[in-house]
């Protein structure tokens, strides 16, 4: 039986490819349920016959669904609106339900940025500037605790590869390295 390979793992390399990983992972999914959000208002207005739909992606504004509907009232607009969010929370929810280790937390991400991204709509439906400010702060509140679970959750599964040092045995490492497998 072969040994293991081990390679030096120095954690000033590490806690740059963590803060990477943490980015990547926030980029993407704000951008997906960005997406997710102006689809489900893009849908809902096709449902109830819209004659113009448009998802605008610009560099100047946040994105938006540009819609035209001279037949809709005030019930359809309200349900166009909230259809943002609920496609967000459904895309959480079968995220959520997979129960991988890794999907439920990218749902916890996905539903802070659901609510975040939902405060302008929030608004629109009529809400007051203190429950939309109170929506937000709650958006942030979820955004963070699932951004240190997803923390905790890398951290973890980088910890697992570490090799345990054998007992009496000295280290021969430098401050600030590890052991792990390869």
């Amino acid at each position: 039986s072969q040994k293991p390979r081990i390679k030096r793992v120095i954690f000033g390399l590490n806690f740059i490819k963590y803060t990477l990983y943490i980015i990547a992972v926030e980029t993407f999914t704000f951008v997906a349920t960005v997406s997710v959000h102006e689809l489900g208002h893009s849908l809902a207005a096709y449902y109830y016959g819209c004659e113009h739909t448009q998802i605008i992606y610009d560099l100047k504004s946040l994105p938006y669904t540009e819609i035209s509907c001279t037949s809709a009232s005030g019930t359809s607009m309200f349900l166009i609106t909230l259809m943002g969010l609920v496609s967000t929370l459904v895309s959480s929810l079968i995220f959520y339900f997979t129960e991988s280790k890794f999907t439920t937390k990218l749902a916890s991400l996905m539903l802070g940025f659901s609510l975040m991204i939902f405060y302008k709509d929030f608004q629109d439906l009529g809400a007051s500037e203190s429950m939309a400010t109170l929506l937000l702060l709650g958006s942030f509140l979820v955004v963070i605790i699932a951004i240190v679970d997803f923390s905790f959750f890398y951290i973890n599964e980088h910890s697992q590869a570490t090799i345990p040092q054998a007992r009496g045995q000295p280290s021969k490492l430098k401050h600030g390295e590890s052991r792990v497998e390869e």
